[in-house]
């Protein structure tokens, strides 16, 4: 399936290129790290910027979000130190340094706990959140372009940067993540690893390169999978739905593509703007990010009926509203034939979990639904 995004709304701001991209966990805000050496916070739906960060010395390169939306992490060209920002008070909270090299890369763990750095000397930090401290480096034989920790904590991944004028394959090392040791290498890339991602049982690995190919590894045994190519340029994101069903990829290419995880078989090539150097994708899938060469900051929008979009919240919350609809029925048909019910059958009619949520959501009812609970009976005042 070919087409074309639609843009639904755009940010202006940064002076030039606009580097760097990430979002918060709720979907409300986009944060941009631009050539300007300035973070910005914008509001997604109203496009209204709520907050310029300054600090950094140089372009801002990488950006990532707490798991809890709370903090940002950053880290930008010609500074060695990595800064921590509060999102809610719009402070800058720490400034990890001296690092001995520009770093390149940033990671942090699902609990919050440690920072991980990359940098052109191809040493590794792991640094306390908490405490601002430097606990150990591993080092690898070249520089490092990308990195991510897998989702459940254990693995460490990390992306080779090409040595200039030399032409030594991409490599992925996988480490492990407590104990520092080396568990394996994923060879086979071509130019920088520029990006890294896995899904969310942390049994496969995807890594997207300079040269716009995609490679589907098996984590546990190295094995690569599928190869994935059509990008005609670096691939800057990958990203995989909830359902661990498809793979969406963004390239400076100025293309979008959606594959089919199981396969690699590609779903859809769809196009949006030229110029792209910096990419993500809101949390349901339903929209793109993009940075620009020209400052701009721009959304758009992927067609409702898309199959990767994830419509999970709004079946929740469809299932949410039948189920209180016949709560109320079947309750307004307990006031006319009851003059008191236990309420453990109270619950089991009424599918309650637990009494407690039950007795919640009695207290709750409206005034003119006269009942009161009597011990562990239901009582209706008529």
């Amino acid at each position: 399936m070919d087409g074309e995004l639609t843009p639904s709304n755009h940010m202006e701001g940064h002076e030039f290129t606009v580097w760097s991209l990430a979002i918060t966990p709720d979907g409300q805000k986009i944060i941009s790290g631009g050539q300007d050496a300035t973070i910005r916070l914008w509001d997604f739906k109203t496009g209204r910027e709520l907050h310029k960060f300054v600090g950094h010395d140089g372009p801002v390169y990488r950006l990532v979000v707490m798991p809890d939306g709370k903090k940002l992490v950053s880290i930008a060209d010609k500074d060695l130190a990595v800064k921590v920002w509060d999102l809610e008070q719009y402070d800058l909270l720490s400034s990890l340094a001296p690092n001995s090299a520009h770093v390149t890369s940033l990671a942090v763990s699902p609990d919050k706990r440690f920072i991980v750095t990359g940098g052109e000397d191809g040493k590794t930090r792991f640094w306390d959140v908490d405490r601002g401290v430097l606990l150990r480096t591993i080092e690898h034989d070249r520089p490092l372009y990308s990195m991510m920790i897998s989702p459940d904590g254990r693995h460490l991944l990390c992306g080779s940067k090409r040595n200039p004028g030399e032409r030594d394959p991409g490599t992925v090392w996988i480490w492990d993540f407590e104990l520092g040791s080396l568990l394996r290498t994923l060879e086979g890339h071509r130019g920088h690893v520029t990006t890294i991602t896995m899904t969310a049982d942390s049994r496969y690995v995807l890594s997207g390169d300079q040269d716009g190919n995609i490679y589907l590894w098996d984590l546990e045994t190295g094995t690569l999978l599928k190869t994935m190519a059509g990008h005609r340029g670096p691939v800057l994101s990958l990203e995989i739905t909830a359902d661990n069903q498809h793979i969406i990829s963004g390239s400076i290419d100025g293309t979008v593509r959606v594959w089919i995880l199981r396969g690699g078989v590609l779903l859809a090539e769809l196009h949006h703007t030229e110029n792209v150097h910096s990419l993500t994708v809101t949390p349901d899938y339903r929209h793109i990010i993009t940075g620009s060469m020209d400052g701009l900051v721009e959304v758009w929008d992927f067609d409702l009926d898309s199959p990767w979009i994830d419509s999970s919240r709004e079946l929740a919350e469809e299932a949410k509203a039948e189920l209180e609809a016949f709560r109320m029925v079947q309750m307004k048909k307990v006031m006319t034939r009851y003059e008191t019910l236990p309420l453990f059958r109270l619950a089991t009619l009424l599918r309650f979990n637990s009494l407690e949520e039950l007795e919640d959501w009695l207290l709750d009812l409206p005034p003119e639904m006269a009942i009161k609970i009597d011990g562990s009976l239901l009582v209706i005042t008529k």
